[in-house]
Formats: C-alpha cells, sequence, structure tokens
C-alpha cells in the first residue's frame, strides 16, 4: 500500500548536527507547497526509543521555511531524531526528521573501554549489547556511527600511530638515508603530520570524546642523515658533555666541535 498527500514536508534543514548540553538545537522546517488553514507541524525530540522528549507546535503556513529551537539538556541521551510532522487536525500528513547528537564525553568517572565497534547490519546490536554489559567508550578510527550514539557511548579516537613503516627503520629510509616520509626532525613536515592528524577527528568533535588515542606501536626512532636530523644530534651531544672537548676524552677523539 502507497500512501500519497498533495503537500509534503521537505527535508528538515538543522544549522548543526550537534551540540554541547545547555546550548541549542535549531533549524527550519519547509512545506513544498501552501498548507491548509487549520495545519499545523508538530516538531518532536525523540530518543532511541522513540520516546518524546520536547515537543512544540507552530502554524504551518505562517512561515514558510519556519525556524524552530530546542534548548539542549545534559538529561538527553546522545542520539536525537528531530520530527517535524504536519498536522491536519488531527490527522498525521506528513514528515520528515533529522538525526542530533548530544556531546556527552563521560569525563570524570570510571570508564569501560572496549577496542573496535562491531561491523556489519548487526553493528548496531551489538553496540547495544556493550551498554547492557556496562562499556561506557569505544577506540576506534574513522567517523563515529550514529548507532555509537545511540548506546550512549563516548568515542576514543585512534588519532594517529606514527609507524613510517611495519618493518625496520632501514626500511623506512631512501637510498640517500633520508626518512621517507620527511625527517621528523623537520619542524615543517611534523607541522603537516599535527594537521593532517588533527583534520581527520573532525568528526569525532561533536560526538563526544573521552580522550584521543596517539596509538601503540608507535616508532621509536627513526634517525636519518637529514640536516635536521644532524642539528638534532648535535643538540644532543651538547646537553650530554657540555663541550666538545669531554666528547673526545671520552671516546678518544680529536674533534674541534660538535
Amino acid at each position: 500500500m502507497v500512501v500519497t498527500s498533495e503537500i509534503r514536508v521537505a527535508p528538515l534543514t538543522l544549522t548543526t548536527d550537534w551540540a554541547e548540553p545547555c546550548e541549542t538545537l535549531s533549524g527550519t522546517v519547509k512545506l513544498d507547497r501552501p498548507a491548509q488553514s487549520d495545519s499545523t507541524i508538530l516538531l518532536r525530540l525523540m530518543d532511541d526509543s522513540s520516546r518524546v522528549l520536547a515537543r512544540k507546535r507552530i502554524i504551518a503556513g505562517k512561515l514558510n521555511p519556519a525556524p524552530f529551537e530546542f534548548s539542549i539538556h545534559a538529561w538527553m541521551p546522545m542520539l536525537l531524531r528531530v520530527e517535524a510532522v504536519l498536522m491536519e487536525g488531527n490527522d498525521e500528513v506528513s514528515s520528515a526528521h533529522a538525526f542530533f547528537r548530544v556531546t556527552n564525553r563521560h569525563q570524570n568517572q570510571f570508564n569501560f573501554v572496549v577496542w573496535n565497534w562491531p561491523l556489519g547490519d548487526l553493528g548496531p546490536y551489538g553496540l547495544k549489547s556493550f551498554t547492557k554489559h556496562g562499556v561506557t567508550a569505544v577506540l576506534q578510527g574513522g567517523t563515529p556511527p550514529l548507532s555509537l550514539a545511540a548506546g550512549n557511548l563516548s568515542y576514543v579516537p585512534y588519532a594517529s600511530s606514527f609507524r613510517k613503516s611495519s618493518h625496520t627503520v632501514t626500511a623506512m629510509l631512501n637510498k640517500n638515508g633520508m626518512m621517507k616520509g620527511g625527517c621528523i626532525h623537520d619542524p615543517r613536515v611534523m607541522q603537516e603530520w599535527v594537521q593532517s592528524t588533527v583534520a581527520r577527528q573532525q568528526d569525532a568533535r561533536g560526538h563526544g570524546v573521552l580522550v584521543y588515542s596517539l596509538g601503540d606501536e608507535n616508532a621509536v626512532r627513526g634517525s636519518c642523515l637529514s640536516d635536521h636530523c644532524l642539528r638534532a644530534y648535535q643538540n644532543y651531544l651538547k646537553t650530554i658533555y657540555g663541550n666538545v672537548n669531554q666528547l673526545n676524552a671520552q671516546l678518544d677523539t680529536d674533534y674541534v666541535s660538535f
């Protein structure tokens, strides 16, 4: 059975799809053609179980598009469904919805963190099971899915892992003895690395981040033959020996400078 209507609610436009508690959810709702004089638009904030947490009515034909806003409270779940329903009397004619996240970091409490969320069609049910058994946060890379918010689980982004190669340090160098990805003592290279790391985590900002993970199995050495590494090594020697004479005395050498 197909139910059609001569008038429909257009897709909701939200100012932003997330907000902190004590901030505001705002947007506009629009009809694709003028409504009847007795028509209203019922706006509802729903939780994951379709319970109505807040609602308000606006006159359908007064403004098109019509602005709306709701206050966001700390008690609200991390995932809300914003629903706009065109009403003619008591009858629902058409509706549209959009999802909205309420940022919750779960900080300042004990947390049970699990590495990786379940994937596939049953992934959201797996996350529900996580919540049921006490999990409060999930560590993984990538964009946090809506199902993570539906489970009221905060996020630990696997933000970076400094592994230029999964093999030996020798494999990290090119034929000139330079780091293949750029010297780790080159400020320009490292600034680009930091900026790209930050850019990858923008989608996590609105969800709620417990803490950012800088990865595991990171490289603990990565020296090369670039001028940047040479200067870093010379500064290290100055810190250890103070002056070149002490270095010469220990190594039985006759360097005139570092």
